[in-house]
């Protein structure tokens, strides 16, 4: 791991000099950095976004939009099916509002006619969006709770010598590490290696720019980062700074197209390990599962299936045969995914809250030597 050593090195030498904050910052000063020595030989990283992955908070942010909308005097508002899609459009608060009223139409509010320059545009969004924040704040108060598992892999992950973990978040730094401190407490979000905002970077996701910026802070190669995220736009950001990306959607962000994630959850399973999550960044060897995460409702959606496990278990490329065969039928590809977990005992079953269908087709992926059934 010597590559993986300079690199760490590098970033604890500019930790010294002043240019990232080192032992002994807590994490709540987001953007941050924490290098201890036993971070300085990871061998791989795992990055959780916060909103939608640490805590499903997508409706408490547009009540949160609607509710300063109200308070501002500005005549419009967010209904769940729009913001459905704007949030899965754009990422950022200021970058949200931008697009809708470049769209719309600059609003007036109780600040004034509708701004015309830059500077009066930016002025207003500023306005709005730290009033936002305020409310938004006032509504996670003591009541949000944490998504099934997350905890459990980030301490597990913490607690591995050989792993940086990190947090990620398109929100606006305060908003972040309110629910960061909320959620996580002092002594787990102190405990992580980076923590940054989308205050922390130019540009916001979909760019890879933040976690291009955690790559290069943690020490670690993009190839040897994980990140957990829950929509489109956090893929693509995930997967435009060259790292692993595994999804574990929403209800919101079920239907959008995750055929580049290496795996995708409507929940974090129970028995997903801290192996298994290394796997899936890269390994010698693998045993592919096939999957179903979400109901199948006809016989020809289950056979379309069995189709695709047979060509992937015939085709000595897996993730080739899949891009290809999801991209050329979509439909398939909103029942059916590719799971690889490095390495599984067994495997899980997927079906049908009623139990209607149910595909088990284990497989034995050897890298050079095509996949067959074990």
């Amino acid at each position: 791991h010597s590559a993986n050593m300079m690199s760490s090195l590098i970033a604890w030498a500019l930790a010294a000099a002043g240019a990232v904050r080192g032992p002994g910052v807590t994490a709540r000063a987001a953007c941050v950095a924490r290098c201890p020595s036993s971070r300085m030989s990871a061998d791989w990283a795992l990055i959780f976004d916060c909103d939608g992955v640490i805590l499903e908070s997508e409706s408490l942010h547009r009540e949160a939009y609607n509710a300063v909308f109200r308070e501002f005097e500005v005549p419009y508002e967010w209904t769940p099916a729009y913001y459905d899609v704007l949030q899965n459009k754009v990422g950022g608060g200021i970058p949200k509002m931008r697009y809708y009223f470049g769209e719309n139409g600059w609003p007036s509010s109780t600040l004034g006619a509708p701004p015309e320059t830059p500077e009066g545009q930016d002025a207003l969004l500023d306005t709005l969006q730290d009033r936002k924040t305020q409310i938004y704040k006032d509504m996670i108060g003591g009541e949000a709770e944490t998504r099934p598992n997350i905890l459990r892999i980030m301490d597990a992950a913490i607690a591995a010598p050989n792993v940086a973990v990190s947090i990620c978040s398109a929100s606006t730094k305060s908003a972040c590490m309110f629910v960061l401190e909320s959620l996580l407490g002092e002594d787990r979000l102190n405990a992580l290696d980076f923590v940054a905002a989308g205050d922390d970077v130019e540009k916001r996701k979909p760019d890879p720019e933040i976690y291009t910026l955690a790559s290069k802070t943690l020490g670690v190669p993009p190839a040897k980062c994980l990140v957990v995220e829950d929509s489109l736009i956090g893929l693509q950001a995930a997967v435009g700074a060259g790292m692993k990306c595994l999804i574990t959607h929403t209800s919101s962000t079920a239907d959008q197209d995750f055929s580049r994630a290496v795996a995708v959850y409507p929940e974090l399973p129970g028995d997903l390990d801290l192996p298994a999550l290394e796997g899936l960044v890269g390994s010698s060897a693998a045993t592919a599962q096939f999957a179903y995460d979400s109901p199948i409702t006809s016989p020809r959606r289950a056979l379309a299936g069995v189709a695709l496990a047979t060509a992937i278990a015939l085709g000595g490329d897996l993730f080739g045969v899949t891009q290809a065969v999801l991209s050329a039928a979509p439909e398939v590809a909103r029942s059916v995914r590719a799971d690889l977990v490095y390495p599984v005992a067994g495997f899980k079953r997927f079906m049908a809250a009623d139990g209607s269908y149910e595909l088990l087709y284990p497989k034995t992926w050897l890298p050079g030597h095509g996949t067959r059934p074990p």
